[in-house]
């Protein structure tokens, strides 16, 4: 209720946002993960705007360099899979055996960005109807065991293990369901235990609709995955 004082540093692909306190950052964004380069400034609100100064290459030494990713040394993320091609869904219809890969499948190789995210959006772009994706990787197990996965995804998965069914879930942004944190896609949104056998298992999850996962099993005790 008042005026509030408000600085962007923009340097590359990092920001840093002020709000009042120009000497401490209120945010610090270490990658910025969008494709463009280039735009305008707009604002929205209930508020007056007053007194807007732009000053280009004014950076305060902040790199034009993406900052560290924290996941980097964090070995127990799922970072290589392959990713068929979009299938477009009948109007009304979640599921449906048909849409389930098979021989006829065209598979191509896809590798996390930061924070062990597949961004499936940025691969295959936004689609006005809805759609279905299918990842897979593999799982070597010197011996049968269980494991927990914690998996963010948005907005749905099916999930597979040695093709047998495994889990289903939603993560709708603004839905009574939506996950934490607020229906962002987040590796704390959920997490199973997956049944795995001696040797090498396929894991394989359908994801539809404007969609990405982040995969993380808790240990890798006794298991090999492709990093």
């Amino acid at each position: 209720d008042r005026w509030n004082h408000v600085k962007l540093v923009i340097a590359g692909k990092q920001m840093r946002v002020y709000v009042n306190d120009m000497n401490t950052p209120t945010l610090e964004v270490p990658h910025l993960e969008g494709n463009t380069t280039n735009g305008t400034l707009a604002f929205d609100g209930q508020v007056i705007i007053s007194n807007l100064v732009v000053k280009p290459n004014v950076i305060e030494g902040l790199s034009l360099k993406p900052g560290i990713d924290p996941t980097d040394n964090d070995i127990r993320y799922l970072r290589k899979w392959q990713v068929s091609e979009p299938i477009t869904t009948a109007q009304n219809v979640d599921f449906h055996n048909q849409y389930y890969p098979d021989s006829a499948t065209k598979w191509q190789p896809i590798t996390a960005e930061r924070r062990g995210l597949i961004n499936l959006t940025r691969k295959f772009g936004k689609a006005d109807g809805r759609r279905i994706v299918w990842l897979k990787t593999t799982i070597s197990s010197t011996k049968a065991q269980e494991t927990m996965l914690n998996l963010g995804f948005s907005d749905e998965v099916w999930v597979f293990i040695n093709e047998r069914f495994l889990y289903v879930d939603k993560n709708l942004y603004g839905a009574p369901i939506m996950k934490q944190p607020d229906g962002r896609c987040s590796i704390e949104n959920t997490s199973f235990r997956v049944p795995l056998g001696e040797g090498e298992n396929e894991l394989l999850i359908g994801v539809a609709n404007n969609f990405c996962i982040v995969a993380r099993l808790n240990e890798l005790t006794d298991l090999m995955i492709e990093n």
